[in-house]
């Protein structure tokens, strides 16, 4: 009887030892891509396993990176001021857009505003001639700092 128990004891461990090691994902096993935009030019590195897509509308760019846990939208549209964003030129243009926890945001090294609104967390940036609209669900911007951390102009 000790020994039926001892080997069904084994066997379990050893199946979930098993499951564990194929269904663990880890990032070591994800290759670092990188996107890369041509005009407006920039571009980021990423691990996720996710799909990026663009669509234009007469404005701008919708670029979209998504996976099935994660999604994040950069808008690019012409910008024809060379200033710094602020949270108050935003309250002067969109007088009626809800900002909450405001605070000014480096992207590689160009100033802009982070801001929450409406269920999601946005970065504003104006840089060489556009103006840079990103933004995710709250519950998600820690995956979007990562991808902010590697932009690139």
């Amino acid at each position: 009887m000790k020994k039926i128990l001892l080997i069904i004891l084994i066997l379990g461990l050893a199946g979930t030892g098993y499951f564990l090691a194929k269904n663990n994902k880890t990032t070591q096993n994800i290759k670092e891509q990188k996107y890369s935009h041509e005009n407006p030019a920039f571009s980021f590195s990423y691990t996720g396993d996710y799909k990026i897509s663009s669509i234009a509308d007469e404005s701008g760019e919708a670029i979209l990176v998504q996976s099935e846990e994660f999604q994040m939208q950069i808008y690019t549209a012409p910008f024809d001021e060379d200033i710094v964003l602020t949270e108050e030129r935003i309250k002067q243009d969109v007088p009626d857009m809800a900002m909450e926890n405001t605070n000014v945001f480096s992207l590689d090294d160009v100033n802009g505003v982070v801001f929450e609104s409406e269920g999601m967390q946005n970065v504003w940036v104006v840089n060489d001639g556009f103006l840079y609209q990103i933004s995710t669900y709250l519950n998600q911007k820690e995956e979007m700092q990562k991808i902010l951390d590697k932009w690139e102009w």
